[in-house]
């Protein structure tokens, strides 16, 4: 289910921006997904940041992170089968991660169970 949801996560940046994330990783708790975005800054951020311009760049980011918001809920759902009733993200323009957690029902369905439970081993 990660590497589905990597997948996913991926595939969104490069259709929606043209951009390639680094890495994405994840932990998973009885109601909540963290997710780890490495490497989120897209081409014209990076050039606004080389050219002092962090905080047209965090603007830009902002309005990304906005847009992208709804589809990347989207993706957790589906993957996982869970309804999400919160999505909390921001990105640290300096380092270009970006964190988000979704929080969701909790429906005991055997995915998500079965992930968490791998992660706590």
């Amino acid at each position: 289910m990660k590497t589905r949801l990597t997948e996913r996560i991926q595939g969104l940046y490069e259709q929606q921006l043209q951009h390639q994330l680094h890495e994405v990783s994840y932990k998973l708790s009885d109601k909540t997904l963290v997710i780890v975005m490495e490497g989120t800054l897209t081409k014209p951020e990076q050039i606004l940041m080389a050219r002092d311009r962090a905080e047209l760049a965090q603007q830009v980011r902002t309005v990304l992170n906005s847009a992208l918001k709804p589809q990347i809920c989207q993706l957790v759902e589906e993957v996982m089968d869970v309804r999400v009733i919160d999505f909390l993200s921001d990105t640290t323009i300096s380092t270009g991660r970006t964190g988000a957690i979704a929080i969701f029902e909790f429906e005991q369905k055997s995915k998500v169970f079965s992930l968490a439970n791998s992660q706590r081993g």
